[in-house]
């Protein structure tokens, strides 16, 4: 199970800081590239587990991590 952890100044999932794996927090090193889709923000992060697709599901409060 995968828990986001957000940056949240003026808006909530304004940019992810962490991917959290069973209780082990692994710092976000870089942000690939942002957008926007349908649904809510995604990102393409760099982490120390390799590279991923995050996307927060606004309707549902909900996030979605991907591998690539």
């Amino acid at each position: 199970m995968w828990t986001v952890r957000v940056r949240s100044e003026f808006t909530y999932a304004q940019e992810p800081r962490a991917l959290v794996v069973d209780g082990e927090e692994h710092a976000i090193t870089r942000i690939i590239a942002r957008w926007r889709t349908p649904a809510g923000p995604a990102f393409r992060v760099v982490c120390d587990l390799g590279e991923f697709v995050v996307a927060y599901d606004e309707a549902h409060d909900s996030w979605i991590v991907s591998d690539l």
